[in-house]
C-alpha cells in the first residue's frame, strides 16, 4: 500500500491530516503541489480543488482518494494500515520515504 499526501505550504487542512496519521504512524509520502508540478497535475486530474488531497494506493482494490482534512477517513486508514502490517508506532513513523507498492 501507498499513501501519498498532496499539500501546500500554509494550508491549515494539510497541517492537521499530516499530524493525525503521524498520530497514527502512517507511514506516507508528501507532495507539495506549489514546487512539483506533476504533483499538481495529479491533484488536478483527480478533479480536486481542495487541499490536502490523500490518496492510497493498495494493490487488491481500486485507489481510494479524499480532499480536505478528514477525520473519518484518516480513522479508517490508520486501521486498515495497522490490519495490513503497514502501521508503525507515530515515534517510528518515516516520512518522504515510498512504502512497498
Amino acid at each position: 500500500m501507498h499513501v501519498g499526501v498532496y499539500t501546500s505550504p500554509g494550508s491549515l487542512a494539510c497541517h492537521r491530516t499530516k499530524k493525525a496519521l503521524d498520530r497514527y504512524g502512517v507511514h506516507y509520502e508528501l507532495f507539495d503541489v506549489t514546487r512539483d508540478v506533476h504533483a499538481a497535475r495529479m491533484v488536478q486530474s483527480l478533479g480536486y480543488d481542495e487541499l490536502p488531497v490523500v490518496y492510497v494506493r493498495d494493490t487488491l482494490a481500486e485507489p481510494e482518494h479524499w480532499s480536505g482534512y478528514q477525520p473519518g477517513s484518516i480513522d479508517e486508514l490508520a486501521r486498515f494500515a495497522a490490519d495490513t502490517a503497514i502501521f508503525a508506532p507515530a515515534d517510528e513513523a518515516v516520512h518522504g520515504i515510498p512504502v512497498a507498492q
